[in-house]
């Protein structure tokens, strides 16, 4: 795990090869998932990175907060990529270590609004065509009760697929702070 300070108060922790203890339980009738049709990629089964979650703390008059995580299993000769994502409206384990545990309630979980969002952003982004085939699973999450928003975990999914197509393990903080600060109006 990796943790970053960036400018104005933002936060970040970046797992990369390895997830933190946030997995949830789920039904199968709560999996949201879409196929992409991607090309098939001679390097795939070289991947540095199969395994990513990210956490992110924007401090503000609404702090605003939230862990995602995903795997990249199974690859396969299809040119397809299956996107998986796991939601659970029911409030998992309570969080005491994650970054805005003093500023928020933290729960394991995925709630519906957030999974709709992230399979959507997942499947809407051009970048997703680098991950190539095989199956993407986000089912690895945590929320704030009060911080965290759809928005959050559009950032949080952007992230999470820019760190997963990464030809290196170093990661850029400049990049990482871009994609997860909110959008300017």
């Amino acid at each position: 795990m990796r943790e970053l300070k960036l400018r104005t108060f933002k936060q970040a922790r970046i797992w990369l090869n390895e997830l933190p203890d946030i997995s949830y339980e789920y039904d199968a009738a709560d999996v949201l998932q879409s196929i992409v049709k991607v090309p098939i990629l001679a390097e795939q089964h070289e991947r540095l990175i199969s395994k990513v979650a990210v956490e992110i703390l924007i401090p503000g008059g609404l702090n605003q907060c939230g862990i995602l995580g995903a795997e990249i299993k199974s690859p396969c000769i299809s040119g397809e990529l299956l996107v998986k994502v796991m939601s659970s409206d029911k409030l998992g384990r309570e969080l005491s270590w994650a970054l805005a545990s003093r500023l928020d309630n933290i729960f394991t979980g995925l709630p519906t609004e957030y999974a709709v969002a992230v399979l959507e952003k997942a499947v809407e982004s051009p970048i997703i065509q680098q991950i190539g085939e095989g199956v993407l699973e986000f089912r690895y999450a945590a929320h704030g009760v009060v911080g965290s928003s759809i928005n959050v975990f559009k950032r949080l999914c952007s992230v999470t697929l820019e760190l997963l197509c990464q030809k290196t393990k170093d990661v850029n903080t400049e990049q990482i702070e871009a994609l997860i600060s909110p959008p300017k109006s």
